[in-house]
């Protein structure tokens, strides 16, 4: 699924720093999301994948890209070849009343040689549709999100 993502992601036209667009997509879950996070980890399993789980409430994947895509990002972005663009795909739950409120976050995170990461986002619908296919099956009902 990750590979699926960095391919959208790079090949869509319209992405936008952090500061200009956000992508965030919610789902709310009648119980804590086990399932939800036990598949995401199984899907962050690939050599160029990094799962790591934040608290329990959250979890990342970290992704490489192949190397015609990093190459790309470095060039678009501006970034550097010490440390490489990633793919990041971060859930979070937050106990609501009633159940839990899970978002998931996707982005790419292109490192720079001096400053902050460049943080790029995008959004589109086949991508939102993939992702709330996922919360569904996981047991969780998507909720529209207010973007900026």
């Amino acid at each position: 699924m990750t590979r699926l993502i960095a391919a959208l992601l790079l090949t869509c036209a319209a992405c936008v720093p952090q500061d200009v667009a956000q992508l965030e997509h919610r789902a709310r879950f009648d119980s804590y999301p086990t399932d939800l996070f036990s598949a995401f980890e199984e899907v962050c399993s690939q050599p160029a994948d990094k799962f790591h789980r934040l608290d329990r409430n959250s979890v990342e994947c970290r992704s490489y890209l192949s190397p015609d895509a990093t190459a790309a990002m470095i060039l678009r972005y501006g970034g550097t070849t010490e440390s490489l663009p990633q793919l990041v795909l971060r859930i979070n739950a937050q106990p609501d009343d009633p159940g839990y409120v899970v978002v998931l976050d996707a982005y790419l995170n292109v490192p720079q040689k001096h400053g902050q990461p460049v943080r790029v986002k995008h959004r589109d619908a086949f991508f939102t549709r993939k992702v709330n296919d996922m919360m569904r099956a996981a047991g969780g009902v998507p909720q529209a999100v207010e973007t900026s």
